[in-house]
């Protein structure tokens, strides 16, 4: 029995493959999921190293889409793998029928997904629900099936279109990118075809909810530091956002952009805050006036360090932002604004970032740890971001060690999230403001931001 169990991993070689990479099954597996949003594939729903364990004792062999994945992410073709088929890294062999990849937004999209058959339509919409967790809300598969394949979009199916909108981009919180990435794709590229045969009385709606699938497929991109492919969809949430009149969401991407700037751009996040602010109608709402106040009177402050005249201005939005706050109520200042999972902290965030800039360390590290115990141990992205700037506030208080100590608990979260933007972030808060420090929590961390150098992450390399 032992001797046929040998023969069937001699023949199924993913084992050997794997091992002679130096990866572990959960590394194969996130390095499939990467493979799918590389190539613009559906992603494999549901799996985990227990498959990766099966295949490799020959219990079982995989499915052909994921033998397609195997050979991706091998770069081997199925054959020198061992297995059936004929997928091999620059073929779309192995996939079914229909799901042919049309780029889009700068080479980055799929629309074979959802302009499939039924069957396809039928599994697309439960990648959908399983990923959005929506689907105890009543959501209509049929009637959403219907409208994906170019039936006449109602008030009922628009619904059910908003009601998966929401949850992808609630999603993003808790999923890593390169997993929610092809779901997103897939969406965007059904709405993009809804708006064609939308009525001119829905069409403004379902043009906001074709921006919010492609401003979050640019942040999901920044966030594994594609930021040619981020900007791509920015651009074309951008104009979405125009055609449907919606200003929070150009807000928004407008708030996204700043935020995706390098270090050394001040100046130009400033001016996209200060189109923020004159978005006709904006300041009538005032949690998204706060945030964009908030992250003005960033900028503010960062531009100040340059010597220009903005300092004295930059308690002014701070109050301003508070303000706003004050006069939504507690539950909206509370609620999400798209992937901000609350506007009040994320204001709080942003200012305690203000108050780094202006030399106020010790003000910063306390709004940093007010922040950081509301946020949901769920939400490890955002855990990450806050670590990494409470640790900047300490290492400005002249507590090195510690802030060392919390550069590597941010760069442990940034690397469960599978964000290498936070990552990367982590490296360069090191070099900016514990350049000349060797404690022995420094010298840990470097151990750390080495291994995932030789890992070869994405967006985290040696320089």
């Amino acid at each position: 029995m032992s001797g046929m169990a040998s023969d069937r991993e001699e023949r199924n070689r993913i084992r050997s493959e794997r091992r002679r990479r130096g990866w572990t099954q959960e590394m194969l597996v996130a390095r499939m999921y990467r493979a799918a949003t590389d190539h613009g594939l559906p992603a494999p729903q549901g799996l985990n190293a227990n498959y990766i364990s099966r295949w490799e004792r020959g219990v079982v062999q995989p499915q052909p889409h994921h033998v397609h994945l195997l050979c991706l992410a091998f770069e081997l073709s199925s054959e020198q793998l061992g297995l059936p088929g004929d997928s091999t890294p620059n073929s779309r062999s192995g996939l079914a029928p229909g799901q042919a990849i049309e780029q889009t937004a700068g080479g980055a999209g799929p629309r074979g997904i959802v302009d499939s058959d039924d069957v396809e339509r039928r599994e697309f919409a439960k990648l959908l629900l399983t990923l959005t967790g929506v689907a105890a809300t009543g959501l209509d598969i049929e009637r959403w099936g219907s409208v994906m394949a170019g039936t006449r979009i109602d008030e009922p199916a628009l619904r059910d279109l908003e009601t998966l909108t929401a949850g992808l981009v609630r999603s993003e919180a808790t999923l890593a990118p390169h997993a929610l990435m092809p779901a997103v794709h897939g969406h965007l590229a059904g709405l993009r075809d809804v708006v064609i045969w939308a009525p001119s009385s829905l069409a403004p709606r379902v043009y906001s909810l074709a921006g919010q699938a492609a401003m979050l497929a640019g942040y999901l991109m920044f966030k594994q530091e594609r930021r040619g492919q981020a900007e791509a969809y920015w651009s074309l949430a951008e104009r979405f956002g125009e055609r449907s009149g919606d200003v929070r969401l150009r807000a928004a991407i407008l708030l996204f952009r700043a935020r995706a700037g390098r270090d050394d751009q001040s100046s130009y996040a400033l001016a996209l805050m200060d189109r923020a602010h004159s978005l006709p109608g904006l300041m009538s709402d005032p949690t998204v006036a706060a945030l964009v106040l908030s992250c003005r009177a960033l900028y503010r402050a960062e531009a100040s360090r340059a010597g220009s005249s903005h300092g004295v201005r930059v308690m002014r939005d701070v109050d301003g932002a508070h303000t706003y706050l004050s006069r939504a109520s507690g539950a909206a200042a509370g609620d999400t604004f798209y992937v901000w999972e609350s506007v009040n902290e994320t204001a709080i965030e942003f200012r305690a970032e203000a108050f780094l800039h202006l030399d106020r360390a010790h003000e910063a590290a306390t709004e940093f740890d007010r922040v950081l115990a509301s946020i949901d141990p769920a939400y490890v992205s955002w855990q990450s971001c806050v670590t990494m700037k409470l640790a900047a506030a300490h290492a400005k208080i002249g507590e090195p060690e510690h802030a060392s100590e919390l550069l590597s608990d941010s760069l442990r979260l940034a690397a469960d999230a599978s964000a290498p933007h936070w990552m990367r972030s982590v490296r360069d808060t090191r070099r900016r403001w514990l350049a000349d420090y060797d404690g022995m929590a420094a010298r840990r961390l470097d151990e750390q931001l080495r291994a995932l150098t030789a890992s070869a992450t994405p967006g985290l390399s040696a320089g």
